[in-house]
């Protein structure tokens, strides 16, 4: 069964050079556990208490590879930039793509 990888953020500092660094570690390990990026955008605030900036939906082909992904020690070190640079909540599933049935 697939799993997905649900980010919800917004940045905590207007300092922006660390993403470049994220961005070119973390897609090669991404590629490495076969995720894909399903979507990535500002999602409308209906009900809830955040507005967050950012939502994010990445598609592992298990929830084994999700997790082997989100530990794997060359992730590990830019995901640090990550958290000290914004705010958020992510959750891991399991599920089926509806589009696929």
């Amino acid at each position: 069964m697939k799993a997905y990888l649900v980010g919800f953020s917004s940045r905590d500092t207007k300092d922006l050079s660390w993403i470049d660094t994220y961005m070119g570690t973390a897609a090669g390990v991404l590629k490495r556990y076969d995720g894909k990026v399903l979507l990535i955008g500002k999602p409308e605030k209906v009900i809830s208490e955040k507005d967050w900036e950012r939502l994010t939906i990445i598609e592992f082909p298990s929830m084994e590879k999700l997790k082997s992904f989100h530990q794997d020690l060359q992730y590990y070190k830019v995901k640090q930039l990550r958290i000290q640079n914004t705010i958020g909540e992510m959750y891991f599933f399991n599920g089926v793509n509806m589009g696929e049935l």
